[in-house]
C-alpha cells in the first residue's frame, strides 16, 4: 500500500474542532438569536393568555414552558457571547 520506506503510525486520534455542530457564522448566530427571542416572546404570550383563561378549560404546563424559556435564554446568551468574541477578533 505504501511505497515509501519512511511511514510511521502512532495511533493518535484527533477530534475535528470545526465540525458542523460547532461551526458558527455571523449569519447563523444572528438568525438563531432572533429565533430564540421570538420563541421566548411566543411562550411569554402563551403564559399571559393562559393566566387570563385560568380555570376555563385547557391549561398549559407552566413548568415546561418556564424550562423551555430558561433553555432558550441560555442559548441566546451563549450565541450573543460568541458574536461578541467574533466581533472582537474581527472574524467573519
Amino acid at each position: 500500500m505504501f511505497k515509501s520506506h519512511n511511514a510511521a503510525l502512532d495511533g493518535t486520534k484527533v477530534k475535528a474542532l470545526n465540525s458542523i455542530e460547532r461551526s458558527y457564522t455571523k449569519e447563523y448566530m444572528k438568525t438563531s438569536t432572533e429565533k430564540a427571542g421570538k420563541l421566548i416572546e411566543k411562550y411569554m404570550k402563551e403564559m399571559d393568555e393562559n393566566d387570563e383563561k385560568e380555570g376555563q378549560g385547557k391549561e398549559i404546563d407552566k413548568s415546561k414552558v418556564q424550562e423551555a424559556i430558561k433553555k432558550l435564554n441560555e442559548r441566546k446568551e451563549k450565541l450573543e457571547k460568541l458574536q461578541d468574541k467574533m466581533t472582537e477578533s474581527k472574524m467573519t
